[in-house]
């Protein structure tokens, strides 16, 4: 029997409110896409957790509090939005998410850690399928224009049950972005990858391959972050 407060599906070593990734050989990238996202190449991760949640703007409000953290500036003197407690927390930097991370004993995942919770084993192009499908995820085609609460898309959850992979607002990584080798992108230098495309992104900027990059330092209003943990 399992103990109290588990069920037969976790262990109770998993952190609240994280799903488990198993160490994993698999695709990154395409050859069909742009030149950021090309070329097809192996890669491998070791098992990891992985927020199964975008980070929210009631989260975050616990550390500003306790930190002494300023406030996203899309807040309104120092509060977020009333009925958005739930909403991905959005124009924080990449210093910001690494810290909140830090602050909750986790880190940001690395984009090969992201792409594989996003596209599961089976390489898929979105986290649900190799189709876009509007019901799916919160996408530029949606026309909602804004976030929506974390796991409103349930359809959209990935091979391991993670939520909002595809569309709702990007997310920070730990990642340097550097072209893959082969590619015929340009380097950038210092710059961090965001992965996952966000509600102002058509269907075609939301699939599990695809890079964006921006200067940590930059708040951005459709970028957010989950959190990762490497098992102890």
């Amino acid at each position: 029997k399992p103990p109290a407060g588990t069920d037969r599906n976790t262990s109770s070593s998993i952190p609240a409110g994280m799903i488990s990734i198993p160490q994993g050989d698999f695709k990154m990238g395409r050859d069909d896409g742009n030149e950021f996202e090309s070329p097809a190449h192996s890669a491998t991760v070791q098992p990891f957790y992985i927020d199964k949640l975008e980070v929210t703007n009631q989260d975050y409000s616990e550390f500003i509090r306790q930190q002494r953290r300023q406030a996203p500036v899309n807040w309104v003197d120092g509060a977020y939005s009333p009925g958005e407690a739930k909403f991905p927390v959005v124009n924080v930097s990449w210093f910001d998410a690494r810290d909140y991370c830090e602050w909750r004993g986790k880190r940001l995942p690395t984009e090969q850690e992201w792409e594989f919770a996003a596209r599961g084993k089976e390489n898929l192009l979105y986290p649900y399928g190799n189709q876009w499908k509007p019901q799916f995820s919160n996408a530029g085609e949606t026309n909602l224009k804004k976030p929506q609460a974390v796991g409103s898309y349930p359809d959209g959850a990935s091979p391991f049950g993670i939520m909002d992979m595809a569309g709702n607002v990007a997310e920070w990584t730990d990642s340097d972005y550097n072209p893959y080798s082969g590619s015929k992108a340009k380097p950038d230098d210092g710059n961090k990858i965001i992965r996952g495309g966000s509600f102002i992104n058509p269907a075609s900027q939301q699939t599990a391959t695809d890079r964006f990059f921006n200067r940590p330092t930059r708040t951005i209003d459709y970028v957010g972050f989950r959190c990762a943990k490497s098992p102890n």
